[in-house]
């Protein structure tokens, strides 16, 4: 028999939930969300100016100017998780996620609808995952969106206004001597980089990963009756190989942009989840107060300047510029 569930709602106005066992997961999560919160706002804010030097440090390998609407958007939304009209639930683990015969696949059971008799009713037919022998949230994260599905009995499920983000336990409990900082970025921030620690790629707070997922989850569906995601991890074939994770795939994603395939795939930084991530990650790492560059991915720990780069002076224009647009 599954156990209950504690559910959390952080205040009247909230329009996201917690569901989850644990007292410790469903704290780290609501800190990561809160930290999300504060990265967006702070993103949000620094588009406005792309001439500033740290901003446009974190900005130029990743984006075109031209993307700076969209990312308002995507950032704003994130801002409003609490008042907006998407239902956001964030799970712990994977208990919702069952296997269904029929569908030979694994499927969320937790959407609901109202239906036209003005009950509310579950809906458990969103196909996760195929593999039996591996249920998805055992390895990962991940999210999953409503949408419209017309059912036998002529009626409508419109679960469209809800999404469901299942945080993995190796991220809001991770490992010890996993090879990274998992501190959040404002104890980065106030703190500082650790010796060995200044890629932002070794930077993983829970935030990031709720970061991530919001960004499937607020990019929404393709189709009003697809449950496929418009912001995905996906590669770019045959111009990136690779699902787009980490800051390197995310500068090649915006260098290839332009190639042939991706325009045919629609395919740009803003549809894959990772790198408005990044974005929004390195432009909140403003290290002790003092101006930190991350147009390489990585910084100095003394200078705060990209890897191997001295950080730019009053006196040095040609520096600040190279510092500024360098991938």
């Amino acid at each position: 028999m599954r156990l209950p569930f504690l559910l959390l709602i952080p205040g009247s106005l909230a329009r996201y939930s917690i569901v989850c066992r644990d007292v410790g997961g469903t704290n780290s999560i609501e800190n990561a969300i809160q930290e999300s919160i504060k990265m967006a706002r702070n993103a949000r804010d620094q588009l406005a100016d792309l001439t500033k030097d740290t901003t446009a440090a974190a900005f130029n390998p990743l984006f075109n100017p031209s993307d700076v609407d969209t990312l308002t958007n995507l950032y704003d939304r994130v801002v409003n998780i609490a008042t907006s009209a998407l239902q956001v639930t964030f799970y712990c683990d994977s208990a919702f996620i069952d296997w269904s015969d029929p569908f030979s696949r694994w499927i969320d059971t937790a959407f609901t609808y109202t239906a036209t008799d003005g009950k509310t009713k579950s809906v458990s037919l969103y196909k996760v995952g195929q593999d039996r022998s591996k249920k998805p949230g055992s390895s990962g994260s991940f999210t999953t969106l409503g949408y419209k599905l017309d059912l036998p009995n002529g009626d409508v499920a419109d679960f469209s206004n809800q999404a469901h983000i299942m945080v993995s336990e190796t991220r809001w409990d991770p490992p010890k001597n996993d090879g990274l900082d998992h501190r959040p970025l404002s104890t980065v921030n106030s703190d500082g980089l650790r010796d060995g620690y200044t890629a932002l790629d070794q930077l993983k707070p829970l935030s990031e990963t709720v970061f991530h997922e919001l960004m499937h989850a607020v990019g929404g569906t393709v189709k009003p009756k697809s449950g496929r995601k418009r912001i995905t991890d996906d590669p770019i074939l045959p111009v990136v190989t690779e699902k787009i994770y980490r800051y390197k795939l995310c500068v090649e994603v915006n260098q290839a942009r332009n190639d042939a395939a991706a325009i045919a795939q629609g395919a740009s930084p803003l549809t894959r989840a990772e790198c408005p991530m990044i974005l929004a990650k390195a432009l909140y790492l403003q290290v002790k107060g003092q101006k930190t560059y991350w147009g390489t991915g990585d910084v100095d720990r003394g200078t705060l300047g990209p890897a191997g780069i001295p950080p730019p002076s009053t006196g040095n224009k040609l520096r600040r510029k190279e510092i500024m647009w360098r991938a």
